[in-house]
């Protein structure tokens, strides 16, 4: 997966590096993976694909603007 070095640096990225996979499906449903340099629309969607191959239900997460402050259901 191309995405992993970019992810696990966040590079520009206004946040620390995600270090669990709670901290990408965060990031994930804030809309904040583009944020990081070297993630567009591809790599974000190769993260998404893998975390449904890798069992979790991103349906059940809300979907969040950038700037959300509610809680993840």
């Amino acid at each position: 997966m191309r995405s992993f070095n970019p992810l696990s640096w966040a590079q520009d990225a206004p946040f620390d590096p995600p270090r669990t996979v709670g901290d990408v499906v965060d990031l994930y449903t804030r809309h904040q993976l583009r944020m990081i340099r070297g993630l567009g629309p591809r790599r974000t969607s190769e993260i998404e694909a893998a975390l449904v191959l890798a069992g979790l239900d991103l349906t059940r997460h809300q979907v969040q603007p950038a700037g959300g402050t509610g809680a993840a259901t």
